[in-house]
């Protein structure tokens, strides 16, 4: 689904951002739901993108808990951050929920190549981070 977001760039923007926000809570929604974290998948099928990010960084202890240095709990908090702004991106600045064409304020290829790679970047670094500190002895292939 990153794909389809890299190959919507440059025609449409907007729901470039659209789909990988919902890419990304697609793969915080299926590490969620690993019977290791002991969670109830339907506590997580409404949550936002913010919402499921502060879970996983919770529960993959990077952020605001873990036995690591303050720099890395500094990114942590900064990929909430991030995520709650390309949460209210893709609701507020694209045709998700509705928007009239007038309304849409990405329309500009360039943010949505920065926003599209920075959230690919942390999709696929919570992916390998998962695999490796979590499914490292199992040999079955996840769903992504």
């Amino acid at each position: 689904t990153f794909e389809k977001a890299f190959k919507e760039i440059e025609e449409h923007p907007d729901i470039a951002i659209g789909l990988a926000n919902s890419t990304l809570e697609s793969i915080l929604k299926e590490i969620l739901k690993d019977d290791i974290f002991k969670k109830n998948i339907s506590e997580f099928s409404n949550k936002t993108l913010y919402e499921l990010t502060n879970q996983i960084l919770k529960e993959l202890s990077l952020f605001p808990i873990g036995n690591m240095p303050n720099e890395i709990k500094g990114i942590g908090s900064s990929m909430l951050s991030m995520n709650k702004n390309i949460e209210q991106l893709r609701s507020n600045k694209s045709r998700f929920h509705g928007k009239l064409k007038e309304d849409i304020l990405i329309d500009e290829s360039i943010y949505a190549y920065f926003i599209v790679n920075s959230v690919t970047t942390i999709g696929l670094f919570l992916i390998s981070f998962y695999k490796t500190k979590f499914k490292a002895e199992e040999t079955e292939e996840i769903p992504f």
